[in-house]
């Protein structure tokens, strides 16, 4: 199947997405955030709001890449392309910090840091790109259940998936061992099928 054209309304959402990526970024590193014992400020409620809005930035974007890949051919192009990017900021971005003296040398050639900088995906150095790339190349067996698969029996399946990953952990006043709190590869499968299911099937009654 050829490349699918460009949509202004899920670019538009990806803009909205990117954006709220930000403001979980800055609430993250401004230290606003309420904490349990922290006194209430306007800011804090303020900054807890946005986070509560905001929050689902990540599961919009695989959402509209299950969307779309799940009716595209599988490219290793693809995957290497996020590889490279993400070897630029992790190879090249931590010499120049310290040029500049915002990291110290012996961080930057630390034998550690250096092997999980050439591996970026299998260290985890960022979590969303070794969950990405990780359900990128597992992509043609999701579009092969997609495509197989009635539509009854993939609504079962993204039942109990959703269960798994989302409700049943919602009711348990204990955090599981396998909860990554929607940070993995897991919730990111659970997401791709859901937007390959609306692509093939959408959601009539809305």
């Amino acid at each position: 199947m050829g490349k699918p054209g460009r949509q202004a309304n899920f670019e538009l959402l990806r803009i909205i997405a990117m954006f709220m990526v930000v403001i979980l970024h800055w609430n993250t590193n401004s230290g606003l955030l309420l904490d349990v014992g922290s006194p209430v400020t306007g800011a804090g409620v303020w900054s807890l709001v946005t986070e509560s809005v905001c929050i689902v930035a990540v599961n919009v974007y695989v959402l509209i890449s299950g969307y779309f890949l799940s009716s595209c051919t599988f490219s290793f192009r693809r995957v290497a392309q996020v590889l490279v990017q993400t070897l630029f900021y992790t190879v090249l971005i931590p010499p120049v910090l310290a040029l500049v003296g915002v990291l110290s040398w012996s961080e930057v050639l630390n034998p550690y840091h250096i092997w999980n900088s050439i591996f970026p995906v299998q260290s985890g150095h960022y979590w969303f790109v070794s969950a990405y790339v990780v359900l990128c190349l597992l992509s043609p067996f999701f579009n092969a259940g997609l495509e197989t698969l009635s539509q009854k029996r993939m609504q079962q399946l993204l039942a109990a998936l959703l269960f798994f990953f989302c409700i049943g952990k919602s009711f348990s006043p204990l955090q599981f061992a396998l909860d990554r709190f929607g940070y993995d590869f897991g919730w990111f499968a659970v997401l791709y099928l859901t937007g390959g299911y609306l692509k093939k099937y959408g959601m009539p009654r809305l």
